[in-house]
């Protein structure tokens, strides 16, 4: 933490609005709304490619209520996702995010497709078949596949491509740079580059 005004340098290496931690999914996927919303953006990612684990994933992301289901001749709802995922948690999850990531799983999903996602596939993605949850709601294919990580984790980097979001590889952050107060006001990181 800074602790003196005087300890900032007088010129940052580099100047933005946003730094990003980590060019996976869920930083491409921030660096995107980042950028969609005005922001400079820059990711900062340690290894030498972008990726992370959603590139070696299976590629597929859980929505209820959406336009591929709808187009498949499945209903399903927020709520019913809900059920299963309140029951699958065995009371160990927290049901305020629970509620979150269920009633933003087919926006999500929508905002994926306007990238150009082509979900092929739909699966029942857990253990929804199974007795002990399928008398709490009923199975749904609610996961929805490209068929790969890579493909996955493609539309979203093409997407920062198109954006021109900058992205400093073989960047590790060491340290967030705050004021007293808190607010964050830079980064240091160690570059191989």
């Amino acid at each position: 933490m800074l602790t003196r005004l005087r300890d900032l340098p007088l010129k940052w290496d580099y100047e933005t609005d946003i730094v990003v931690v980590g060019y996976g999914g869920a930083g491409a996927a921030a660096a995107i709304e980042a950028h969609d919303n005005g922001a400079a953006v820059c990711i900062l990612e340690k290894a030498s490619v972008a990726g992370g684990s959603t590139a070696m994933s299976g590629g597929i992301i859980v929505g209820a209520g959406t336009s591929v289901q709808r187009a498949r001749g499945i209903t399903d709802s927020p709520e019913e996702m809900y059920k299963y995922f309140r029951a699958a948690g065995r009371g160990l999850d927290d049901p305020d995010m629970v509620k979150v990531l269920c009633e933003n799983s087919a926006p999500n999903i929508e905002w994926l497709i306007g990238m150009g996602m082509e979900f092929k596939y739909l699966y029942v993605s857990g253990a929804e078949e199974y007795p002990e949850y399928s008398s709490v709601t009923l199975a749904k294919s609610r996961g929805h596949s490209v068929g790969g990580g890579g493909t996955f984790f493609r539309v979203l980097k093409n997407a920062c491509d198109k954006g021109n979001i900058h992205c400093m590889y073989q960047t590790k952050l060491k340290e967030i740079v705050t004021l007293p107060e808190g607010y964050v006001v830079g980064v240091q990181v160690e570059s191989k580059k």
